[in-house]
Protein backbone atom coordinates (compact mmCIF):
# COMPACT_ATOMS: atom_id res chain seq x y z
CA UNK A 1 0.00 0.00 0.00
CA UNK A 2 1.05 3.65 -0.32
CA UNK A 3 3.83 4.75 2.03
CA UNK A 4 4.42 1.21 3.28
CA UNK A 5 7.66 -0.63 2.60
CA UNK A 6 7.25 -4.34 1.79
CA UNK A 7 10.60 -5.03 3.49
CA UNK A 8 12.20 -3.04 6.29
CA UNK A 9 15.53 -3.72 7.97
CA UNK A 10 16.38 -1.97 11.21
CA UNK A 11 19.87 -1.33 12.51
CA UNK A 12 21.31 -3.79 14.96
CA UNK A 13 23.87 -6.50 15.54
CA UNK A 14 25.04 -8.37 12.45
CA UNK A 15 24.76 -12.14 12.20
CA UNK A 16 27.57 -14.01 13.95
CA UNK A 17 28.73 -15.27 10.55
CA UNK A 18 27.62 -14.33 7.06
CA UNK A 19 24.83 -16.52 5.65
CA UNK A 20 24.22 -17.03 1.95
CA UNK A 21 21.33 -14.87 0.74
CA UNK A 22 21.06 -12.80 3.94
CA UNK A 23 20.53 -9.02 3.84
CA UNK A 24 21.64 -7.04 6.90
CA UNK A 25 21.72 -3.41 7.94
CA UNK A 26 24.25 -1.83 10.32
CA UNK A 27 24.33 1.70 8.95
CA UNK A 28 24.97 0.29 5.47
CA UNK A 29 23.01 -2.38 3.66
CA UNK A 30 25.03 -5.60 3.41
CA UNK A 31 24.41 -8.51 1.05
CA UNK A 32 25.81 -11.90 2.10
CA UNK A 33 27.21 -14.77 0.11
CA UNK A 34 28.33 -17.90 1.95
CA UNK A 35 31.23 -16.22 3.78
CA UNK A 36 31.42 -12.48 2.95
CA UNK A 37 29.31 -9.37 3.35
CA UNK A 38 29.20 -6.84 0.51
CA UNK A 39 27.95 -3.28 1.16
CA UNK A 40 25.33 -2.13 -1.34
CA UNK A 41 26.63 0.80 -3.39
CA UNK A 42 25.04 4.21 -3.38
CA UNK A 43 25.31 7.66 -1.90
CA UNK A 44 26.82 7.65 1.58
CA UNK A 45 26.62 11.40 2.15
CA UNK A 46 25.33 14.52 0.38
CA UNK A 47 26.24 18.01 1.57
CA UNK A 48 24.43 21.00 0.10
CA UNK A 49 24.81 23.62 2.83
CA UNK A 50 27.59 26.20 2.76
CA UNK A 51 30.66 25.34 4.83
CA UNK A 52 33.50 27.81 5.30
CA UNK A 53 37.12 27.72 6.38
CA UNK A 54 39.18 30.83 6.87
CA UNK A 55 42.22 32.05 8.75
CA UNK A 56 43.39 28.70 10.12
CA UNK A 57 42.92 25.14 8.94
CA UNK A 58 39.37 23.91 9.38
CA UNK A 59 37.05 21.20 8.07
CA UNK A 60 34.89 22.10 5.11
CA UNK A 61 33.23 18.70 4.76
CA UNK A 62 33.74 15.62 6.92
CA UNK A 63 32.19 12.17 6.57
CA UNK A 64 32.56 9.22 8.92
CA UNK A 65 32.71 5.96 7.02
CA UNK A 66 31.23 3.15 9.07
CA UNK A 67 33.36 0.16 10.02
CA UNK A 68 33.65 -2.36 7.19
CA UNK A 69 32.71 0.15 4.48
CA UNK A 70 35.79 -1.10 2.65
CA UNK A 71 34.83 -4.76 3.13
CA UNK A 72 36.46 -6.26 0.06
CA UNK A 73 39.47 -5.62 -2.13
CA UNK A 74 38.41 -3.45 -5.05
CA UNK A 75 35.73 -1.57 -3.08
CA UNK A 76 35.76 2.13 -4.00
CA UNK A 77 34.72 5.45 -2.51
CA UNK A 78 34.23 8.47 -4.78
CA UNK A 79 34.10 11.97 -3.32
CA UNK A 80 33.30 15.15 -5.23
CA UNK A 81 33.50 18.58 -3.60
CA UNK A 82 32.87 22.05 -5.03
CA UNK A 83 32.92 25.64 -3.86
CA UNK A 84 34.56 29.04 -4.09
CA UNK A 85 37.73 30.75 -2.95
CA UNK A 86 36.97 34.20 -1.57
CA UNK A 87 40.18 36.18 -1.34
CA UNK A 88 41.26 39.56 -0.10
CA UNK A 89 44.66 41.14 0.20
CA UNK A 90 47.42 38.57 -0.07
CA UNK A 91 45.54 35.69 1.55
CA UNK A 92 46.83 32.29 0.43
CA UNK A 93 44.46 29.35 0.56
CA UNK A 94 44.88 25.59 0.44
CA UNK A 95 42.67 22.54 0.18
CA UNK A 96 43.60 19.27 1.86
CA UNK A 97 42.01 15.82 1.59
CA UNK A 98 42.45 13.60 4.63
CA UNK A 99 41.60 9.97 5.21
CA UNK A 100 42.02 8.08 8.47
CA UNK A 101 43.57 11.19 10.07
CA UNK A 102 46.31 11.37 7.43
CA UNK A 103 46.68 14.10 4.80
CA UNK A 104 46.74 12.24 1.49
CA UNK A 105 46.68 15.33 -0.71
CA UNK A 106 47.48 19.00 -0.28
CA UNK A 107 46.99 21.62 -2.98
CA UNK A 108 50.15 23.34 -1.68
CA UNK A 109 49.68 27.10 -2.04
CA UNK A 110 46.79 27.92 -4.30
CA UNK A 111 46.69 31.69 -4.58
CA UNK A 112 43.52 32.60 -6.47
CA UNK A 113 43.11 36.02 -8.02
CA UNK A 114 41.11 38.70 -6.24
CA UNK A 115 37.40 38.00 -6.32
CA UNK A 116 35.61 34.69 -6.18
CA UNK A 117 37.17 31.72 -7.93
CA UNK A 118 35.36 28.38 -8.22
CA UNK A 119 37.01 25.07 -7.42
CA UNK A 120 36.25 21.37 -7.66
CA UNK A 121 38.05 18.46 -6.00
CA UNK A 122 37.44 14.86 -7.03
CA UNK A 123 38.84 11.94 -5.01
CA UNK A 124 38.71 8.22 -5.70
CA UNK A 125 39.86 5.68 -3.12
CA UNK A 126 40.15 1.94 -3.77
CA UNK A 127 40.87 -0.82 -1.27
CA UNK A 128 43.94 -2.90 -2.16
CA UNK A 129 44.10 -4.95 1.05
CA UNK A 130 42.74 -4.80 4.60
CA UNK A 131 45.42 -2.20 5.43
CA UNK A 132 46.05 -0.38 2.12
CA UNK A 133 44.13 2.02 -0.11
CA UNK A 134 45.23 3.74 -3.31
CA UNK A 135 43.87 7.09 -4.38
CA UNK A 136 43.68 9.63 -7.15
CA UNK A 137 42.78 13.23 -6.37
CA UNK A 138 42.34 16.12 -8.77
CA UNK A 139 41.68 19.83 -8.37
CA UNK A 140 40.35 22.24 -10.95
CA UNK A 141 40.11 25.91 -10.00
CA UNK A 142 38.70 28.43 -12.46
CA UNK A 143 38.30 32.18 -12.61
CA UNK A 144 40.78 34.87 -13.53
CA UNK A 145 43.39 32.12 -13.71
CA UNK A 146 43.01 28.36 -14.05
CA UNK A 147 44.76 25.92 -11.72
CA UNK A 148 44.76 22.17 -12.36
CA UNK A 149 46.59 19.49 -10.39
CA UNK A 150 46.39 15.74 -9.90
CA UNK A 151 47.90 13.35 -7.37
CA UNK A 152 48.09 9.56 -7.18
CA UNK A 153 49.31 7.66 -4.15
CA UNK A 154 48.96 4.86 -1.64
CA UNK A 155 48.14 4.93 2.06
CA UNK A 156 49.30 1.95 4.16
CA UNK A 157 48.98 0.79 7.76
CA UNK A 158 45.21 1.29 7.90
CA UNK A 159 42.57 -0.64 9.80
CA UNK A 160 39.81 -0.70 7.20
CA UNK A 161 37.57 -2.86 9.38
CA UNK A 162 37.30 0.12 11.73
CA UNK A 163 35.66 3.52 11.42
CA UNK A 164 37.50 5.99 9.18
CA UNK A 165 36.95 9.63 8.36
CA UNK A 166 37.23 11.17 4.90
CA UNK A 167 37.35 14.95 4.97
CA UNK A 168 38.16 18.02 2.97
CA UNK A 169 39.92 20.76 4.92
CA UNK A 170 40.62 24.35 4.06
CA UNK A 171 43.61 26.33 5.25
CA UNK A 172 45.05 29.78 4.73
CA UNK A 173 48.27 31.59 5.48
CA UNK A 174 46.60 33.91 7.97
CA UNK A 175 47.52 36.89 5.79
CA UNK A 176 44.70 39.10 4.52
CA UNK A 177 41.12 39.22 5.69
CA UNK A 178 41.05 35.56 6.70
CA UNK A 179 37.28 35.28 7.16
CA UNK A 180 35.57 32.80 4.89
CA UNK A 181 38.52 32.31 2.57
CA UNK A 182 37.14 29.02 1.28
CA UNK A 183 33.44 28.29 0.89
CA UNK A 184 32.19 24.77 0.17
CA UNK A 185 28.91 24.74 -1.73
CA UNK A 186 28.24 21.03 -2.19
CA UNK A 187 29.74 17.57 -1.88
CA UNK A 188 28.75 13.96 -2.52
CA UNK A 189 30.44 10.79 -1.31
CA UNK A 190 29.52 7.56 -3.08
CA UNK A 191 30.35 3.92 -2.41
CA UNK A 192 30.83 1.30 -5.12
CA UNK A 193 31.49 -2.33 -4.16
CA UNK A 194 34.00 -4.41 -6.11
CA UNK A 195 32.56 -6.00 -9.23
Amino acid sequence: TASTAPLKLTSGTKLTTAEAGAVEYNGNFLLNNATLRFPVGGTLFDFTTDATAGGAEGDIYSATLAANTFNGNGDKVFASYGGNFVTAGTELTQLLVKFANTTIWDSTSVSPSAGTTSWRVHAELIRVSSTVIRYTISLIAAGASTYVTCAVGELTGLTLSGTNILLLRGASSGVGSGSGDIVGKMASILFHPAA
